[in-house]
């Protein structure tokens, strides 16, 4: 990524340039030090920074003279933070003896679409990126690549081919070609949007086909919950894709959800490590060990930690602030057909997306967030829906914020009763709730005055020493009633494996559905699946 600040600095410059001002002495600044620093001076390296920059100075007059600027301009801009970092810390790695190369992430076949600010990886960059490490790149050397950016291509190729944060794939790589200039004409530079250092990473990673993708960042991996609230939050050892997926829809800022999908689709697991305490083992991303197709002691030791938290209430808790609460209702609902249509019609026009809904026979109530929608946008849907005829009434509750647990829901039971004790004790109303369909959150809708006093005192009681309500009393009547659950598998079990005896498979577990039943055998190697019984 680019360094420290270079981002906004060039940002700043760009918008200097509209008002008539071309001033790139920050940025300048910094480089030049830096070159000092690591004693980089009257090098390639130093040549290869002072011709971006100049190339920058003269993108900034002609922004200045233009009195304009395309998001195709601001994407070249941004662009040359990542690209001098690239080349400074690839010239460091050679001064340390690790022979090294940068990169432009074009130069790995690394290509998008043309929407500027926000580009997206066209389909075919797994072979762009293999066939390009496999051709111009000695796998001899570190390639050091620039994140966060990509080229945007008139055509896909015929042959099928972020973040302040450090991003690093565990492979090895060749010196770049000698031109650090972007392709010109055909090829435009693009960037990735939210999230993109850590998507560069993980596409590379999952196009290679890596052991592993570490995500470099300025905590211990992920949180138990924000530690600006809670100074003592912990580190999670272990999440799944889907409950990391949960956790930064819901406002944790560690990895966005569109830099894990390459190593989710290809199985590639992800480790979130502290740049500033390399030591700590972090948190580790990956399928669930029962998901895995095959594994290997490696695969054993890294899913430990999960085995270990099966009989946790509760993995995290994240919030987002800024929520607005829209009450729909209409009693012409009852019976009819088309209605939702009709309401997710409206928001799909004016562009507004719904975090979390629930509904009922005459309402519907769901959550907007504030800071991602035009204020205007949200007044226009209202009025709009209230035109549609049917009685319907719509009412906005401002100043709302969302708590989500992700949490065991094979004990939601358990984890509810524990969080509206939680909410009666401390006098937290909760305007609505919502269990994803992922099945590995449960939402609740809360004023936001209250939210740090419910985050502090749910983190007490499902990663604390003492909760401010007594809790024991569930666990018993809990316990009644899982231990009748058990006596009730362990007798269907006894009938289900009285029919399996004609067949010579050590049965160690057996799981039943209305369409299959798998046995498992005692080395956990063979499963089998039965299409009727």
């Amino acid at each position: 990524s680019a360094m420290g600040k270079t981002t906004n600095l060039l940002l700043q410059a760009g918008q200097q340039a509209l008002n008539g001002t071309v001033n790139l002495d920050a940025v300048k600044q910094l480089h030049q030090q830096t070159l000092q620093d690591l004693k980089l001076t009257n090098t390639h390296t130093q040549h290869e920074i002072e011709e971006l920059l100049q190339e920058t100075e003269q993108l900034l007059q002609g922004i200045r003279l233009l009195q304009e600027v395309s998001p195709q301009t601001w994407d070249h801009l941004v662009s040359v933070g990542e690209r001098c970092s690239a080349r400074m810390l690839a010239a460091r790695l050679n001064q340390l003896g690790v022979p090294a190369g940068a990169y432009d992430a074009w130069q790995v076949g690394i290509y998008t679409n043309h929407d500027f600010g926000n580009a997206q990886l066209l389909p075919d960059y797994t072979h762009t990126i293999s066939n390009a490490f496999e051709s111009k790149i000695d796998p001899n050397t570190v390639a050091v690549v620039t994140g966060f950016l990509g080229q945007a291509r008139d055509e896909e190729p015929s042959s099928t081919s972020s973040s302040s944060s450090t991003t690093t794939t565990t492979m090895q790589q060749q010196q770049p070609q000698k031109s650090n200039k972007a392709t010109k004409g055909k090829y435009k530079i693009t960037t990735l949007g939210r999230g993109g250092s850590d998507l560069t990473a993980t596409a590379i990673g999952a196009s290679l086909q890596v052991d592993e993708v570490t995500v470099w960042k300025d905590v211990n991996g992920i949180l138990t919950t924000d530690p600006n609230i809670i100074p003592h939050a912990q580190t999670v050892p272990y999440v799944t894709f889907e409950e990391a997926s949960e956790l930064a829809q819901f406002g944790a800022k560690v990895l966005h959800p569109v830099a894990m999908q390459p190593c989710l689709k290809h199985n590639i697991p992800v480790r979130v490590r502290n740049s500033y305490q390399p030591t700590h083992s972090g948190t580790w991303i990956r399928q669930p060990p029962q998901q895995l197709d095959h594994g290997t002691n490696e695969d054993n030791r890294n899913n430990h930690n999960h085995n270990d938290d099966n009989d946790k209430l509760a993995t995290a808790i994240t919030y987002k602030r800024g929520i607005s609460v829209l009450d729909i209702h209409s009693t012409e609902m009852v019976g009819t057909y088309g209605f939702l249509a009709k309401v997710f019609a409206a928001f799909q026009k004016h562009q507004l997306s719904v975090d979390v809904l629930a509904s009922s026979e005459v309402s519907v109530s769901l959550t907007l967030d504030e800071t991602q929608h035009d204020q205007a946008c949200i007044d226009c849907v209202m009025a709009e829906l209230q035109s549609k005829g049917n009685n319907i009434e719509v009412v906005r509750k401002d100043d709302y914020s969302i708590l989500t647990l992700i949490a065991n829901i094979q004990r939601s039971s358990e984890v509810l009763a524990t969080v509206f004790r939680v909410f009666h004790q401390e006098g937290i109303p909760v305007e609505m709730m919502s269990q994803g369909a992922s099945k590995v959150n449960i939402s609740f809708v809360i004023p936001t005055h209250d939210l740090e006093r419910a985050i502090a005192c749910l983190h007490d009681c499902f990663f604390g020493e003492q909760c401010v309500v007594d809790t024991t009393d569930i666990d018993v009547v809990l316990d009644g009633e899982q231990q009748q659950q058990e006596q009730q598998q362990q007798l269907e079990d006894t009938v289900s494996i009285h029919k399996f005896q004609t067949i010579d498979v050590p049965t160690k577990v057996l799981a039943n559905s209305t369409n299959s039943i798998k046995v498992r055998d005692t080395n956990a190697t063979l499963v089998s699946s039965l299409s009727s019984f």
